[in-house]
């Protein structure tokens, strides 16, 4: 039966591959290929009008930090052509990787099928639409893991090493340092402090070679920040501005809802806080494994921006939550599965339902994600020592 299973999930995932035609799309690589070409021809990256006539095309503006575009210098060496499908196939690499790395490691070989299927399909099919996309998030994301790995194994040194290469390609991952406060290690605020300071150096060094760019880097984020965002400020924001269109107040309601969002995040990280003290309490081999999953989520609410190909690394906090329903109730689990295999993207795209509803299903089947930790953060499958 397994056999069934795993040879239909090789053709849903070449039907998705096909499907999804990444070689015609690749929007994000596409903008970032060309901008590092201009960047070698002498032009300001993040000066839009200067690379767009440069490059006699008009591009998503460049959105990360200025050491970032050396990641795709290599790639300008190729005609387009050529590195769309290197970049493509470099991906594909990543994820099976990554997918060993979750199963092997994180589930101890346990996972079957059904992990698979939610790789394959969950959260709107968050894979699919990053390989479509061709942003960097996939990559940012390896490092995240890589890093938790070493978390596992205790290693601190080589888990603030990758938490602080992933923030140099985003800069939010660096929250992900403050996963050293639960342990027991002696030296956890060392790592802390120092691997902060490293971080601000590397941004900091990157400002004073160019001051200007980095101006210009500051600048194109801001005008990235509600291109597509599903985080938690976005759906404070629109849904203020469905209940009160009028543009008189709209001003009035982006000020409403930054303080609104701030409210919900000390909301979530107070009870947050006091889950991972719980956890610290519980006496179990797999402690390390509960604060990683957890840890996704919390960042995920928090994160300022959240696109739709961000939730990859939020799998395996999902997964975590199926194992332990289906263990205690089938159905239950089942119902979760259905829940994260349903693609809310596909009603919104053909206006097959309540608008604000669909854009954000993945949100707030997050935060049901989130409170299933808090609520039954004692009775999760935990091996006690």
């Amino acid at each position: 039966m397994k056999k069934i299973w795993y040879g239909l999930l090789v053709c849903g995932a070449l039907y998705l591959l096909v499907n999804l035609k990444p070689v015609e799309n690749q929007w994000d690589f596409d903008a970032c290929y060309h901008v590092a070409k201009a960047y070698l021809g002498g032009v300001n990256p993040y000066d839009n009008s200067a690379v767009a006539r440069f490059t006699h095309r008009t591009m998503m503006a460049f959105a990360y930090l200025p050491g970032t575009i050396w990641f795709f210098v290599p790639f300008t060496w190729l005609d387009y052509k050529i590195a769309v499908y290197i970049y493509i196939l470099l991906k594909l690499a990543v994820i099976a990787a990554l997918l060993m790395l979750w199963r092997n490691v994180f589930f101890d070989r346990q996972a079957g099928p059904v992990f698979y299927l939610i790789c394959l399909l969950g959260f709107n099919c968050t894979f699919g639409i990053d390989l479509q996309s061709g942003n960097i998030a996939l990559f940012e994301q390896f490092l995240l893991w890589l890093a938790f790995f070493y978390y596992l194994r205790r290693k601190l040194l080589y888990f603030c090493l990758f938490v602080v290469l992933a923030a140099t390609l985003k800069i939010e991952p660096i929250l992900f340092l403050f996963l050293l406060l639960p342990l027991e290690n002696k030296n956890r605020y060392r790592y802390l402090a120092w691997s902060g300071c490293v971080f601000f150096v590397v941004v900091w060094v990157q400002f004073m070679v160019d001051p200007s760019r980095f101006a210009g880097f500051l600048q194109n984020v801001a005008g990235v920040v509600d291109d597509g965002s599903i985080s938690t400020f976005a759906c404070i924001q629109d849904t203020a501005a469905y209940l009160f269109p009028s543009p008189v107040i709209i001003p009035w309601l982006n000020k409403l809802a930054f303080a609104i969002y701030l409210g919900v995040i000390v909301f979530v990280v107070a009870l947050s806080i006091s889950a991972f003290r719980m956890i610290k309490k519980t006496v179990s081999v797999d402690r390390e494994k509960l604060y990683i999953f957890f840890g996704c989520v919390v960042y995920a609410l928090v994160c300022f921006r959240l696109k739709d190909y961000t939730f990859i690394f939020l799998i395996p906090s999902a997964f975590f939550i199926v194992q332990y329903f289906l263990r205690r109730n089938r159905l239950a689990g089942w119902l979760v599965i259905a829940g994260l295999l349903f693609n809310s993207a596909y009603l919104l795209d053909r206006n097959l339902g309540p608008g604000l509803l669909l854009r954000y299903y993945p949100l707030f089947l997050l935060y049901g994600l989130w409170m299933t930790y808090l609520c039954r953060r004692r009775e999760l499958p935990l091996k006690n020592k």
